[in-house]
This record gives structure tokens, C-alpha cells and sequence, in this order.
């Protein structure tokens, strides 16, 4: 069973109604994530990195040890990686995969909302008496 939550100004489906209807995306935990499976997202950032670097195909899978038609399978998404594997194509490439995560973080910002918390505003009429060290700086007119 999953559990969706809504944040205040997404309207809630009625009973039975998909919450992710017409709009392309997954509502959950008062979040839209893009239907897309992270094995594509992490394929097309492998492809941008070995394209970037002007790298054919096959220079990057003889590097990691696959074979060329697994690494287009990778980079079209359309294959599972292992983590074995995802580390072996990032040492190929010669990046880290803190920088193959940051890229697929990157392609996601875009489609998710902007969440700002405000800090408390501060109370004017019981204002706090300074702490130790406090610098209080006092003006006249």
C-alpha cells in the first residue's frame, strides 16, 4: 500500500481517483517525481559525461570491462546497472559517482517544487535580552 501525501496547495483526488493523472508525475510524500525510472536518468547523465569527454562507445566499455551493446543498454536506460557495474563505467570515465549522482540530481531540480521554510519571525513585544556577548547596538533621533 503506498501512502501519499499532499502538501497544502495540491488539491487531494477523490476516493479511487489516480493522484498522478494528466500531470506526468508521481505525487508522494508531497513531492512530483517524474515517472521516468532512475536506470534512464543515470543513463542519460553516463551518455552526457562520455559524449562531453568525445569518447565512442566502445572506448568506454572495454575500459569498464562490459561489452558495447550492455554499456548502450546502460545509457538508454534500458538496462538494470548493478552497483559493481556503475562504479566500473564511472571509473572508465574517470569521474566519481558522487558526480554521476549530483548530474541526476540536477536533471531532477527542475520538476521539483520549491520548498522554503522561513525562519520565526522574531517577537517585537517580549523581545529576548541579549545573551553574553550579544553586541547591542543603540540609536537615537
Amino acid at each position: 500500500m503506498t501512502v501519499h501525501f499532499f502538501p497544502p496547495h495540491d488539491p487531494q483526488p477523490k476516493r479511487g481517483e489516480d493522484p498522478s493523472a494528466g500531470n506526468g508525475s508521481i505525487v508522494e510524500l508531497g513531492r512530483r517525481w517524474p515517472k521516468e525510472p532512475l536506470r534512464s536518468l543515470l543513463g542519460k547523465a553516463l551518455r552526457r559525461f562520455r559524449r562531453d569527454q568525445r569518447r565512442t562507445l566502445a572506448d568506454v566499455a572495454v575500459a569498464a570491462s562490459i561489452s558495447v551493446p550492455y554499456l548502450s543498454e546502460v545509457e538508454r536506460g534500458r538496462k538494470e546497472v548493478s552497483s559493481e557495474i556503475l562504479a566500473a563505467i564511472c571509473d572508465a570515465l574517470g569521474i566519481e559517482l558522487a558526480e554521476l549522482l549530483t548530474a541526476v540530481v540536477t536533471d531532477l531540480t527542475p520538476t521539483r517544487p520549491a520548498w522554503h521554510v522561513s525562519p520565526p519571525a522574531p517577537n517585537l513585544t517580549h523581545p529576548t535580552p541579549p545573551g553574553p556577548g550579544t553586541v547591542v547596538s543603540l540609536f537615537a533621533a
